[in-house]
């Protein structure tokens, strides 16, 4: 297993997942799994991905950060710009708490995110399991 690349961008190998694939399990040429997936089974991969798409608006920016490579001049700008494009999107239960402080680049804004989307992905994993809608499976005589 590698995390190193070529500066080429993989989408994680689980369908619909919009985060990157930086886990090669098959090499560094190959599609990987994002660090969410990673190690999940069953209905929890299923899990994981809802809860990465429900807030597709941050890990759109988490991507958007894990790519750019900013001189400091442009940094600033670079990160009041994706504030401006995630904050209408989280209303206002979650934007104070992913406000960017003043003191804060880019990078480390984007580790805040990530950091974000980890707590989300473990109160899924953590909550019971829900019944399912759909009737156990009887044999018929």
């Amino acid at each position: 297993m590698t995390t190193e690349t070529d500066g080429r961008q993989y989408r994680c190998l689980v369908n619909f997942c919009p985060m990157t694939g930086g886990i090669f399990l098959a090499g560094p040429h190959a599609p990987g799994i994002c660090c969410y997936h990673y190690g999940m089974t069953g209905r929890e991969v299923e899990r994981v991905t809802q809860i990465l798409l429900d807030w597709e608006c941050v890990t759109y920016e988490i991507n958007a950060c894990r790519t750019a490579h900013l001189k400091v001049e442009i940094d600033k700008a670079a990160l009041a710009k994706a504030w401006t494009r995630l904050q209408p999107a989280l209303g206002g239960q979650y934007a104070a708490e992913l406000a960017p402080p003043v003191d804060c680049s880019y990078g480390q804004w984007g580790h805040r995110l990530v950091k974000f989307v980890e707590a989300r992905v473990r109160e899924a994993i953590q909550k019971k399991q829900e019944p399912s809608p759909v009737a156990p499976f009887e044999e018929f005589e």
